[in-house]
C-alpha cells in the first residue's frame, strides 16, 4: 500500500492516489479520504471513460480538488481507437503502439486534454486548482505561445461561463527532483533515490493569459 510506504519512508517517498472515474458520484469523497491518508495529489488519466476531463460532468471533482488543495497530475494514456486508426498506423503492430503511446500519441491525447481545460475554463472556475503535467509539460513549453493565443481568442466565450479571468501554467512533474523556472538544465537522478512528488515550473510573460500569476502555485509538497 503507498501509504504505508510512505510512512515508512517518509523522506523518500511521496504518494497519488487513484479515484474511480466510472463512479463520478462518490469521487469527491474518495479524493477526501485520500488527502486524509497522506496522498500529495491525485492521478488521473486526461480521458476517462472516453470524456475528456473538461467535461462538466467532472466539475465537482476539479472542485474538489480545488477546495482541499490536492493537485491533479494528468496522466498519459492510449488514444482513442478512431484517433489512433486516423494517425498511427500503416506500420507494423510494434511500431504502431510506440508511435500511439510513448513515441508520440500519449503526449498529444494529454496535451489536448489539458488545453481543454483552459478552453473550458476549468481553471477559472477553482482558482485554487492545480493541476500538472508530466514528460516536460507533454509538449506544452515549447507550444505555450500558440496555447497563449487559443486561450486569448476564447476569453470572452470562458467568461460566459463564469470566468475570473485567471489562468495558470502547467507545473511538470518529474522524477529528478529538480526544478527549473525556464531554461535550467533537466539533470537526471539515480533510478530508485529521490523519486519524491516535485514539480517543473513551465513559467512566462506576466502577461500572458496562460502565466498570469508568472508561476504556479503549486507546492512540491516535500
Amino acid at each position: 500500500m503507498a501509504a504505508a510506504a510512505v510512512a515508512r519512508h517518509p523522506a523518500r517517498f511521496r504518494s497519488l492516489s487513484t479515484l474511480p472515474m466510472s463512479s463520478l458520484k462518490g469521487v469527491p469523497a474518495e479524493l477526501e479520504r485520500a488527502a486524509g491518508m497522506g496522498h500529495v495529489g491525485t492521478m488521473v488519466y486526461g480521458r476517462p471513460e472516453d470524456l475528456f476531463l473538461d467535461d462538466p460532468v467532472y466539475d465537482d471533482f476539479f472542485g474538489a480538488a480545488s477546495e482541499i488543495g490536492q493537485p491533479v497530475f494528468i496522466h498519459p494514456q492510449l488514444p482513442s481507437r478512431a484517433v489512433r486508426d486516423a494517425s498511427y498506423r500503416g506500420f507494423d503492430p510494434m511500431t504502431e503502439l510506440a508511435l500511439a503511446t510513448f513515441g508520440w500519441g500519449w503526449h498529444m491525447d494529454t496535451a489536448t486534454a489539458a488545453l481543454r481545460l483552459i478552453l473550458r475554463g476549468a481553471l477559472d472556475r477553482h482558482p485554487d486548482l492545480q493541476v500538472v503535467l508530466g514528460h516536460r509539460g507533454e509538449t506544452l513549453l515549447i507550444w505555450l505561445d500558440r496555447a497563449d493565443s487559443i486561450s486569448r481568442s476564447t476569453r470572452p466565450r470562458r467568461g460566459e461561463l463564469g470566468s475570473t479571468g485567471r489562468s495558470c501554467p502547467f507545473p511538470t512533474a518529474t522524477s529528478t527532483g529538480h526544478k527549473s523556472g525556464g531554461g535550467n538544465k533537466h539533470r537526471p537522478a539515480s533510478r530508485g533515490h529521490n523519486q519524491s512528488f516535485r514539480p517543473l515550473y513551465l513559467t512566462g510573460p506576466s502577461s500572458s493569459p496562460l502565466c498570469s500569476s508568472g508561476m504556479s502555485r503549486m507546492a512540491s509538497r516535500v
